[in-house]
């Protein structure tokens, strides 16, 4: 078990991103923030007497008394500061020089370099957060689409944080009635004692399955959702790449043949990223390389959450070749759409399927509707549930809990005693603390906390 400290040091890092902007803001935190800023900051007041929650104006001034640069400092007093700790955030101009050489100065004065999330993740030792909220910070920084910001808002409200208290609490309970047997081992457990407990874990177990269910659609708001798009050479695949991004970043050719690797970019359909993936054409070709991005293509295509064909609507009749096409995407498993493209440059084909979608790429005809047959088809994603498990640490935990608490239910129901049925209720217990952070470990913080950027 992880015991939450408080830090001995004072940390500092830039906390905007690189580069050139109306202003920088560099953060400090830790026991000697305000009084390691101070022997820098030259203002009409000291710091020391700041207030929580204030802002001193004055400037930054480097040990050999040289002005570093006009700053406001405002002053957060422990405990009521992102880390818990005390901490200043200095604004200063935007420049990279004089950002790094402000940096410079603090950290010369006594603070240290901040490690990658380390103010987070002294805001969870501190007790300001759980570490579900933690990751949440970094997801909302991270996001790339409205749904995962709105995912990872929630988290960060803690709304997963006090749902998991409730369940543990509730597993606490159950625990307790069954090591309450204990005491009475040589009778036997009444039939409704087992059917209010086995009824109470259940109810347990329905709640944390549909908090396991919500990964898919949390991982894809994160993600991003992978549309391949593929389809015989020329049938307009990197025309409608560009169509939908709205920009010319593939190229586009008469030639057979032209694209031979992959592209991908991303772009946001109702308020969920999807990342479209350009790829070489389908077909049996003796060029090597060529032959070599269809291997790619279909290898693609049994990864993607989304395989988009495109078929050439001025053929007036469906090859050999285009049945193979027709019939991979079917073996690769993945949701399906089908574009009839050229739509423009002919009639629309008898016989043709109703749930084709007909447009042109070259024009734009019928591309929105395609956009929102796309987005159709992740049926619960495009749904605003209010909570979801974006991480992937957070769904193995769950899966695991939701073992230990299957383990118990049978037990119970197999007339095991109450105390073999609480080694599993306990081991659920166990794992929604990780969840939280209640009971982590070293190794398990390092790794979450070193995707964050430094200075978060």
């Amino acid at each position: 078990m992880h015991m939450k400290t408080r830090s001995p040091d004072t940390i500092a890092a830039i906390a905007t991103p690189f580069g050139e902007g109306a202003i920088s803001v560099i953060r400090t935190s830790g026991p000697e923030a305000i009084s390691i800023v101070e022997t820098v900051f030259r203002g009409n007041l000291p710091l020391s007497t700041a207030r929580g929650y204030s802002i001193r104006h004055g400037w930054i001034v480097s040990s050999a008394d040289r002005t570093v640069d006009e700053v406001l400092a405002s002053v957060f007093r422990s405990p009521h500061s992102y880390t818990g700790e005390d901490s200043i955030e200095i604004s200063c101009h935007g420049g990279m020089l004089v950002t790094k050489c402000v940096l410079e100065t603090i950290i010369a004065a006594g603070a240290r370099q901040a490690d990658p999330g380390e103010f987070t993740k002294r805001a969870f030792l501190n007790g300001k957060m759980d570490l579900a909220q933690a990751e949440a910070v970094c997801d909302l920084i991270q996001a790339g689409s409205e749904r995962a910001l709105r995912n990872s808002t929630v988290q960060l409200q803690g709304l997963l944080g006090e749902q998991l208290q409730l369940l543990k609490r509730e597993l606490i309970e159950v625990c307790t009635l069954l090591e309450l047997q204990l005491d009475f081992s040589e009778e036997d457990i009444p039939a409704a004692s087992v059917q209010v407990l086995e009824k109470r874990m259940l109810a347990c177990r329905a709640r944390i399955d549909t908090m396991i269910a919500s990964f898919g659609v949390g991982k894809m708001a994160r993600d991003g959702v992978s549309v391949a798009i593929v389809g015989r050479p020329n049938a307009g695949k990197s025309s409608l790449f560009n169509r939908l991004l709205m920009e010319g970043r593939a190229i586009v050719s008469h030639i057979p043949g032209t694209t031979r690797d992959f592209l991908e970019e991303s772009i946001s359909i109702n308020g969920v990223r999807f990342k479209l993936i350009d790829t070489a054409g389908l077909r049996e070709s003796g060029d090597g390389i060529e032959a070599a991005g269809v291997a790619l293509t279909r290898n693609i295509m049994k990864s993607a959450d989304i395989i988009l064909l495109v078929l050439d609507g001025t053929s007036r009749s469906k090859s050999i070749e285009e049945q193979t096409i027709l019939s991979s995407t079917f073996d690769a498993g993945a949701k399906r759409i089908v574009a009839l493209n050229k739509i423009d440059l002919c009639e629309v084909i008898d016989g043709t399927p109703d749930d084709y979608v007909r447009i042109s790429a070259m024009t734009g005809q019928g591309v929105a509707e395609l956009k929102e047959n796309i987005s159709k088809l992740l049926g619960r994603a495009s749904q605003d549930t209010e909570l979801v498990i974006c991480s992937g640490r957070q769904f193995g935990l769950l899966k695991k809990c939701l073992g230990s608490l299957d383990n118990a239910i049978g037990s119970l129901l197999s007339g095991m005693t109450g105390e073999f049925v609480s080694l599993d209720v306990r081991s659920a217990i166990e794992f929604l603390s990780e969840v939280t952070g209640d009971i982590t470990t070293d190794d398990i913080l390092e790794s979450i906390f070193s995707n964050f950027c430094i200075g978060k």
